[in-house]
């Protein structure tokens, strides 16, 4: 009795269409669910590796904030949020808008998505007339706010229990 053979099969190979990513910041309504993810994303991301929750205190005042996220579109589906950031109007006119709780989802770091949030929502700040930006930076963050521009004052802040640099930015002029 012979085993009967069956015929090798050759790999085919598919043709899928190309995948068709865009990447779009925009601004995010305080109270959205856009707005709720990006507290997500602010305790997995900021608050969770220091073992600390985000609380209601936290996020106290944010309604009078402008918050911008970063959203990646595929193949025209509705965008995935891949980070935020929001900007603080200042307490005097004299004083910068103050960028605060920039996060970007750990499974896009390195590839640009952080510079590309930072300036696009520096851009729609300038745009409607923001002259001035002032972040506190933590140590591992102040080279890469360097990179986009920003400049240290010197001044240092006890931030969440740790230090934090001041850092400033002229925006009026992009």
């Amino acid at each position: 009795m012979t085993a009967s053979r069956r015929p090798i099969l050759q790999p085919t190979s598919l043709r899928l269409p190309p995948r068709r990513l865009t990447l779009i910041v925009r601004e995010i309504e305080h109270g959205s669910a856009e707005y709720r993810a990006t507290l997500e994303l602010r305790r997995r991301f900021l608050r969770e590796p220091l073992g600390l929750e985000l609380t209601v205190a936290d996020t106290a005042g944010e309604d009078g904030q402008r918050h911008f996220g970063l959203f990646i579109v595929e193949n025209a589906e509705p965008g995935r949020l891949a980070g935020s950031v929001i900007a603080a109007p200042p307490a005097d006119e004299h004083a910068g808008w103050r960028i605060r709780q920039m996060v970007v989802d750990a499974a896009y770091r390195g590839s640009g998505f952080g510079r590309l949030l930072l300036t696009e929502a520096e851009r729609l700040l300038a745009a409607d007339g923001v002259p001035l930006l002032v972040l506190y930076a933590r140590a591992e963050a102040a080279g890469f706010y360097r990179s986009c521009g920003y400049e240290a004052t010197g001044e240092t802040a006890s931030l969440i229990g740790m230090p934090h640099q001041e850092m400033r930015k002229a925006v009026s002029r992009l």
